[in-house]
């Protein structure tokens, strides 16, 4: 049952299980042996984690070291990297990865640090946008019917997302630069929030929608100015790379989307939303959770 999983990603439960299983070696089958006291756990895009390993080896270590997890273990660097059968990669072992790693209960982790070879604040969906257009990598079977329901490209994104609700400080993920350390002040019932959240049924995908049949690289454009043309001029002055573009171009004073709540409402999309929704705004004007006010 749902229920009973839930329950053991927040107890813990399988925190010291081998979250390499499938790899070669008594990495896959054993587990890890870091050669430090603490291991933080690191998430990113997959390349983005392997430059990330391969650039904090140590001076002696060999740089053509083969294998991605076998990397940034020798980098003493935690991340899931299930491949085999018996315990299979999917999103709830995802969760449940990045649960234990917010509470400092991976194998190895010796603390509560979490890095990110990429830093969260570049995930834009306006500019570089990985989300939902099948880049990445794609299991060789495909599913029933022949869609994938997402590429490796998109968990990054999911990942940053569950973060941003599960921790009290989550707004901090997006003031991170790459690989500076993040420690989640973990709320558990910020935790049955993302429960409610992932069991309430998805709406079914339009007829328009991009359909993933075969992943693809995603291919990183430059950025130095807003990518739309029609911008009026003094929009300059409020432009953040940060931003999704939609919202700064049409409403740059902010909105209430139905996703908005007292634990995001500084986004960009959420900046019209009230007391209704648990926001208000303090003296220096910021968006704060009217619960901080007093």
């Amino acid at each position: 049952m749902s229920s009973t999983f839930f329950d053991e990603t927040l107890q813990g439960r399988h925190c010291d299980s081998n979250w390499y299983q499938g790899n070669a070696g008594t990495l896959g089958t054993v587990g890890p042996d870091f050669s430090k006291a603490h291991a933080p756990a690191l998430l990113g895009f997959d390349e983005s984690i392997d430059e990330y390993c391969g650039q904090h080896l140590d001076g002696n270590q060999d740089r053509n070291i083969r294998g991605h997890a076998t990397r940034c273990v020798a980098a003493n660097l935690n991340i899931l990297s299930l491949y085999g059968d018996r315990l299979p990669y999917n999103i709830c072992r995802n969760l449940e990865w990045m649960t234990c790693a917010a509470q400092g209960k991976l194998r190895g982790q010796g603390g509560k640090t979490i890095k990110f070879a990429k830093a969260p604040h570049t995930l834009d969906l306006a500019r570089n946008n990985r989300l939902g257009v099948c880049s990445g990598w794609v299991p060789d079977s495909r599913p029933k019917g022949g869609i994938y329901g997402y590429s490796t490209d998109d968990i990054f994104y999911l990942e940053t997302c569950m973060y941003s609700q599960m921790c009290s400080n989550g707004r901090d993920l997006f003031t991170l630069a790459e690989g500076q350390s993040f420690t989640c002040a973990f709320e558990p019932a910020l935790f049955r929030e993302l429960q409610e959240i992932l069991l309430t049924p998805a709406d079914p995908p339009g007829p328009h929608e991009k359909q993933c049949r075969q992943a693809h690289l995603y291919q990183e454009q430059i950025y130095e100015w807003p990518p739309d043309a029609d911008l009026v001029d003094d929009s300059v002055s409020y432009w953040d790379p940060a931003r999704p573009a939609q919202a700064q171009q049409e409403n740059p004073n902010g909105i209430c989307l139905a996703w908005c709540t007292k634990w995001n409402c500084w986004q960009a999309e959420c900046l019209g939303c009230g007391e209704d929704r648990g926001c208000c705004g303090d003296a220096n004007g910021r968006r704060v959770r009217c619960e901080e006010m007093g």
